[in-house]
């Protein structure tokens, strides 16, 4: 007679339980470090800019604090940089959207001087949301014209001072992980302003945190910093936008099926 060597259904559900438990508490500890490191550093930094704003403080400050939480937070990032890059380029960053642990590594892999376009309801984020506006554009992604229409008038502005500019062209942060569909935004920008595009994709950033999830898991992310795409290259601005989906697309699904 064969033994059956398949653990209990339920033991394997409690085990799964225990193992959740525990990330639950882990978790609970690594946002007490988080808000504690917000608290020093970030509550500091609105406080000063409500008197004297200061985009490249801000900038440093936000890298600073990003380093720090990369350091004790249980995710290993690997940076794989493609484009060589010299400090007067000038850019366009164009980068995905899957987690809120993006907002947490992000800062600590891009350049402290970079210009974000957030969402009006991120800048209204107590004490971090409001320390970050002396770097960000804020836009409200409900109103696509008006939006459009004050990206346009914004970012050249810093563009021409050789200021690179961030922004998410999927708009909306994914509920599922997955590639969603770009805005306009961004391509119509380096259309009208000649300026190149800068693809920066992060594989495996909803697996160390859902949506709508607070555990964070232990795993490793890859940053990759992809070759620029040139809007002059193209025909349209959509034809620009259609195309770097695509490209988006193949470069995500290449790493899920082969990460390492």
């Amino acid at each position: 007679m064969k033994k059956n060597l398949k653990p209990p259904i339920r033991s394997l559900e409690k085990q799964n339980l225990w193992k959740n438990l525990l990330y639950a508490i882990v978790s609970l500890g690594y946002w007490i470090l988080i808000g504690l490191f917000t608290l020093l550093l970030i509550l500091p930094l609105w406080i000063w800019n409500l008197i004297r704003p200061s985009r490249v403080l801000s900038g440093k400050v936000i890298w600073l604090w990003s380093r720090i939480i990369r350091w004790f937070l249980p995710i290993r990032v690997i940076v794989v940089d493609e484009q060589k890059r010299e400090p007067e380029d000038v850019y366009i960053l164009i980068a995905t959207q899957a987690s809120h642990a993006e907002t947490l590594i992000f800062p600590s892999v891009l350049p402290s001087d970079l210009i974000w376009v957030i969402n009006k309801e991120y800048a209204r984020i107590p004490v971090f949301g409001w320390a970050r506006k002396p770097n960000c554009i804020v836009i409200d992604r409900n109103q696509k014209k008006a939006a459009l229409k004050k990206l346009l008038r914004m970012a050249p502005k810093f563009l021409e001072k050789g200021i690179s500019v961030g922004i998410s062209p999927e708009g909306f942060r994914s509920k599922n992980g997955k590639l969603q569909p770009f805005q306009n935004g961004p391509f119509v920008l380096a259309e009208k302003s000649k300026v190149k595009l800068l693809p920066v994709i992060a594989i495996g950033m909803e697996k160390i945190l859902p949506y709508g999830s607070w555990i964070i898991r232990p795993g490793t992310v890859k940053i990759l910093f992809k070759q620029f795409i040139l809007p002059e290259n193209f025909s349209s601005s959509k034809e620009l936008q259609e195309y770097s989906h695509r490209f988006f697309s193949k470069v995500i699904s290449e790493n899920l099926t082969s990460p390492g």
